[in-house]
């Protein structure tokens, strides 16, 4: 099986040459790879075994996802082309969290919002162009199209049961190559419109974005209830190596 960079880097190439998509995943490859290593540490943290924890996680990227789906609704004369199916798909993020939390989800989810989800959807609000709205989709909606989503789902549905799935269920099945092509060859068509001011602004935003995706990984507070025994102990050192190497260099 393919390794994670290497696969990364299969995903990379399949953009044009100095094309839009590439120089995005170029700029947020040290991000992403720092990301990687933060989802792993989930995983061994509990994320598929404690409700609650997957549900801090996933509200992270809902409130989040909802703030960029609205900003986009609000930029009538933005094209979503090819991605228009995938409009809307925040709402998808809600409904697993009403499975999760139950009739409480509303108040659970506002109390799950960490400074840096806030700190993220501020910044989608303050660059609200059309640049800041194509660097979102490519870091909040790529990972999801281009195969994080069809990763995941069968994970979570064994975790958590089918009717907390919803978030998924438009990114597997049948198609994933050509979903995958579809989203590359959308940010590369929409790149080559751009003026050279303007195609710098999305990738210098794919990399603040994707750095902040991180930072709410960081600040999800909950741990598991086995945490305080000594697997929790060694994967807590090893969560806090990881933090302690994110901070000391942010910018890397």
């Amino acid at each position: 099986m393919a390794s994670k960079p290497s696969t990364t880097r299969s995903v990379r190439d399949q953009g044009v040459p100095d094309g839009l998509f590439r120089s995005c995943m170029d700029v947020i490859r040290t991000s992403h790879t720092k990301g990687q290593m933060l989802r792993t540490l989930f995983i061994m943290s509990g994320v598929f075994s404690d409700k609650l924890l997957y549900a801090e996680l996933l509200t992270q990227f809902y409130v989040t996802t909802e703030a960029l789906g609205a900003l986009i609704d609000e930029a009538s004369e933005f094209d979503l082309e090819t991605l228009e199916k995938y409009k809307g798909f925040h709402l998808d993020y809600l409904s697993d969290l009403s499975s999760l939390l139950g009739p409480s989800h509303l108040a659970q989810i506002d109390s799950f919002k960490t400074p840096s989800s806030l700190k993220y959807i501020q910044a989608l609000k303050e660059n609200a162009s059309h640049e800041s709205l194509l660097a979102g989709i490519i870091i909040l909606w790529g990972p999801m199209v281009i195969g994080g989503g069809a990763m995941l789902y069968p994970k979570v549905k064994k975790a958590y049961g089918g009717e907390c799935v919803k978030t998924f269920e438009k990114f597997i099945g049948a198609g994933r190559e050509q979903r995958r092509k579809e989203f590359i060859d959308y940010i590369d068509t929409v790149g080559s419109r751009l003026t050279p001011s303007q195609f710098s602004k999305v990738v210098d935003l794919c990399d603040t974005y994707m750095k902040m995706n991180n930072e709410m990984m960081i600040q999800v507070k909950r741990r598991p209830w086995w945490f305080k025994w000594g697997v929790g102990v060694v994967v807590s050192v090893a969560v806090g190596a990881v933090i302690h190497a994110y901070t000391k260099n942010p910018k890397k």
